[in-house]
């Protein structure tokens, strides 16, 4: 009696193969690779997915029908990439991944490109068969413990590097680069698996900012295949705060009096320079202009300045939110007064008034700027 051995391999890929439903099928499949290859992110150590590729040859057989049908059907078929792919090994499955339904997200795979279908059909003359040789990569990612696995998470994968940049006067630049990578068939089910969009977690991977520290820089872009962010961050360190809702801020004050006795008033000059974002209220930068220029210029009170000028600029109007202001007064600075004394004698507080800071009591402060601009655009 004669026995018919069973192919211990089965694969369908795109409705096509051992399993498929049309009138030719393959059969007899001969494995003659199986290899597989952890992908380990930037960092040399992060394993974020394993990439399976497995190629070998099946005999295509036709039931009904002419051979040159079946080889064009087999080739329709085999040509789609990214289709469900089903392998199994004496009845254990290793693989189910893809989608056949266009537009839909990927099964049970890390990357939209996957899987991937590499094909050649030889025809034998003189009978109804054909050899299909083929090459299928897939791939696929278990959480990196014993027991159990689980793929129930969105990133695969996140790194970073920072530097830290020191000048002379001890002010930092501190700089973080880094990269997130998440998995294609994620389906975000909230902070902080957010789906398979990586510029969703801009605000996750932003880094909390020190206190002094301003952002000069923020630099987001995903890659070409959608599935990770690159991004690159600086921040600044600053020994004065600025307040809100400025950005960036410049200024210079100046205080002149004669010390011969000729002169009781000294002469006033501050200059100070805000810049806001696109969605900053320009009324509310003006304010804070003025409000920072009353942490040098007397406006009020029994020995307030006498104001000789008073000078708003607006800088680049239409492209910026930009304003400087230069005040001019005359005027005693009691802080200086103390040093010269009513007749010039001398005191014991030299700091020129210097040591106040910018902003008022109660005034909010700079905030950070968003990961997504003052208009939130994102990709």
């Amino acid at each position: 009696m004669a026995i018919t051995m069973a192919d211990p391999w089965k694969i369908t890929y795109n409705d096509f193969g051992s399993n498929g439903t049309g009138s030719y099928t393959w059969k007899y499949l001969k494995i003659d690779e199986y290899r597989v290859d952890p992908l380990i992110d930037k960092d040399g150590i992060t394993h974020y997915t394993t990439q399976h590729t497995l190629s070998g040859t099946a005999l295509l057989v036709v039931s009904e029908g002419n051979l040159a049908a079946a080889i064009q059907g087999a080739r329709d078929k085999l040509t789609k990439q990214g289709r469900n792919l089903v392998i199994k090994t004496n009845d254990v499955e290793i693989a189910n991944c893809g989608n056949n339904t266009v537009g839909s997200n990927p099964t049970s795979t890390d990357s939209m490109a996957f899987p991937k279908c590499w094909f050649s059909i030889s025809e034998i003359f003189g009978n109804q068969n054909a050899i299909i040789s083929f090459t299928f990569q897939w791939q696929d990612v278990r959480e990196d413990v014993l027991s159990p696995e689980s793929d129930a998470f969105d990133v695969l994968s996140h790194q970073w590097r920072q530097r830290f940049n020191i000048a002379e006067n001890g002010l930092q630049t501190w700089s973080v680069e880094g990269s997130i990578k998440v998995r294609a068939d994620a389906n975000g089910t909230g902070s902080p698996q957010l789906g398979n969009n990586p510029d969703l977690y801009r605000q996750l991977v932003m880094p909390l900012i020190p206190e002094g520290f301003r952002i000069k820089s923020m630099n987001w872009s995903t890659s070409a295949s959608g599935e990770e962010l690159v991004y690159s961050l600086t921040f600044q360190e600053h020994a004065r705060r600025l307040p809100y809702p400025a950005k960036r801020g410049t200024g210079s004050f100046t205080y002149a009096r004669s010390l011969d006795g000729t002169g009781f008033l000294g002469t006033k000059s501050f200059d100070a320079e805000f810049e806001g974002d696109a969605a900053c209220n320009t009324e509310e930068l003006l304010a804070a202009l003025l409000t920072a220029s009353q942490s040098r210029i007397i406006w009020t009170g029994a020995k307030k300045d006498l104001i000789t000028a008073v000078e708003i600029r607006e800088h680049d109007i239409f492209s910026k939110k930009r304003l400087s202001i230069h005040i001019s007064a005359r005027g005693i600075d009691p802080n200086v007064s103390a040093i010269q004394g009513e007749e010039g004698a001398g005191g014991q507080d030299p700091n020129f008034g210097i040591l106040n800071d910018f902003i008022g009591k109660g005034q909010a402060l700079s905030e950070a700027t968003s990961p997504y601009g003052s208009k939130l655009i994102g990709s």
